[in-house]
């Protein structure tokens, strides 16, 4: 066992229980507390059993429900090694792992949803799909059962990271409402944020269509961008650098986050900007003026209404 990695779908404030497309249609989030990922390696020549003859080496990583003790997917990485790192969040998992074949660092993002049979295009059918996937009622109560959840659908895509990866994590904040980032400590000893968009399985190849445009996705492309506006700790690296801890703020726009090693680095992070702060050149003169201009004007039409009904009055 070369990683590991909980589920926090119990701790941090989920958003949404569904993910809505671009045909206005919706996919259940696999929500599911009890998933443990948990990331193997083999290494070169070795094999399972003593006859067989010796194998590449490989990854392979396990989603287990650590209630029922069942493997709910797997996925194996042939001529790779680690070292792997792991993160999970919702329906979520990301981990990394170098390709021995293609000699690079890849990114490998797994999405889980409920295997519904139909499309879901209300509200409705989202909670009446939920309850008949959870086997009847626990949903509807709000009490969770791993003995009565199916297994997921799963999608997932690799993409090429340019430098190496040290450890992942990702931003959380209080209500669970901005769109996250995934945070890479990476071999130069940097602390890089990248968007959740470009970890996307669903991104499509090729030119995007209306309803995907519609949705947010963008084109595919293998390589994952290295901007420089996203390294966190800009110029400066993290000596030792081996985790990242990741805590909300008290606006839901940002958290904070700690790259520890040697060095510690904080930092707070706004993944989808400051939208619910004020800016540091934002006029406040202007907005005071136009306060005390409102509540003069007001004033003044009052007494000038007051000022008109006593005069119909005397008429």
């Amino acid at each position: 066992v070369v990683g590991l990695a909980g589920s926090q779908a119990s701790e941090h404030a989920v958003k949404s229980a569904g993910r809505v497309l671009g045909n206005r249609a919706v996919m259940l989030k696999y929500l599911n507390p009890n998933l443990l990922a948990v990331a193997t390696e083999t290494p070169v020549g070795a094999s399972g059993k003593e006859l067989q003859a010796p194998r590449e080496g490989s990854v392979r990583v396990y989603l287990i429900d650590t209630v029922v003790g069942a493997v709910m997917h797997s996925v194996v990485h042939k001529d790779a090694r680690g070292p792997v790192h792991v993160v999970q969040t919702e329906n979520v998992v990301v981990y990394s792992y170098w390709n021995n074949k293609k000699l690079r660092h890849e990114v490998s993002v797994l999405e889980l949803y409920e295997d519904t049979d139909t499309a879901i295009a209300s509200a409705a059918q989202m909670l009446a799909a939920r309850d008949r996937n959870a086997g009847g009622s626990n949903t509807s109560k709000g009490v969770f059962s791993s003995w009565r959840m199916d297994k997921p659908r799963v999608l997932s895509q690799a993409y090429v990271m340019p430098a190496g990866i040290k450890a992942l994590g990702v931003t959380q904040t209080m209500h669970g409402i901005t769109s996250k980032a995934v945070l890479m400590a990476l071999s130069t000893d940097q602390l890089l944020s990248v968007d959740k968009k470009f970890l996307d399985p669903r991104r499509p190849v090729g030119k995007p269509t209306p309803e995907d445009a519609e949705e947010g996705l963008v084109g595919y492309n293998p390589y994952i961008p290295i901007m420089p506006t996203h390294v966190l700790s800009y110029h400066h690296t993290v000596f030792g650098l081996r985790g990242i801890a990741v805590a909300p703020a008290r606006i839901e726009s940002t958290c904070s986050v700690v790259a520890y090693g040697v060095d510690i680095f904080y930092a707070r992070v706004a993944p989808a900007k400051a939208y619910d702060c004020l800016g540091e050149d934002f006029n406040y003169p202007s907005l005071i003026l136009s306060v005390v201009g409102l509540v003069v004007a007001s004033y003044f039409l009052v007494w000038f209404a007051n000022r008109k009904e006593l005069q119909d009055k005397w008429k």
